[in-house]
């Protein structure tokens, strides 16, 4: 899912602010990714979602993630006593290239399911050894071979970028997903399952 396109704050993330960050994204950075979103999002409230697709997209994004350099902090510790607060960072990271498959949401609500926890207490098993195989299958699935990776699978926003090969949705579309499936309810169609894949930093 595209964490981050609802991003609201100009401030610097803590990425900036120690080494080995995410991504060292400059002050003017943000404020344009700012400034991007802010278009964005009053477009959405106002309900001139007709052009959205001609809006600029911000070059990088918010969202919530784990880090690959702090997967076995948990080590020895009980399930129970694991903390999602203690491993979740909200940071800035680049705008991943859309892939042929995939869309751009700009998230309007998103809540917290199984896959969230699991992930961010890093059970059964680190994501990051899956991300990094998904690397190695094609150049799309390099993008997901990170040292962060965005959580989040049950959203809810609307269409702003479709990939070449996407059909069943356009730039203005409202949509929502889960982990397991996705619907879109337009002026012209009824509300329809489909099928979704979630992956390190997007999803179709």
């Amino acid at each position: 899912m595209l964490a981050g396109v609802t991003s609201i704050s100009s401030s610097r993330s803590r990425a900036d602010e120690r080494s080995g960050g995410v991504a060292s994204i400059a002050p003017d950075t943000v404020w344009s990714m700012s400034t991007e979103i802010d278009a964005i999002r009053t477009a959405i409230l106002e309900g001139a979602t007709a052009d959205i697709g001609a809006l600029p997209l911000p070059e990088v994004v918010r969202g919530a993630l784990v880090r690959a350099d702090e997967q076995e902090m948990f080590a020895g510790v009980p399930s129970e006593q694991k903390d999602p607060r203690t491993s979740t960072h909200v940071e800035e990271f680049p705008l991943p290239e859309l892939a042929p498959d995939e869309a751009y949401v700009a998230v309007m609500a998103s809540s917290i399911n199984f896959n969230t926890v699991w992930t961010s207490i890093f059970e059964p098993l680190p994501t990051f050894g899956f991300l990094k195989r998904l690397g190695r299958e094609s150049v799309w699935g390099a993008r997901h071979d990170q040292p962060f990776h965005v959580m989040g699978s049950d959203a809810s926003g609307v269409v702003l970028r479709t990939g070449s090969a996407v059909r069943n949705w356009r730039a203005g579309d409202k949509v929502a997903s889960t982990a397991t499936t996705s619907t879109t309810r337009t002026r012209r169609r009824t509300t329809t399952p489909c099928s979704q894949r979630t992956s390190g930093s997007g999803a179709s």
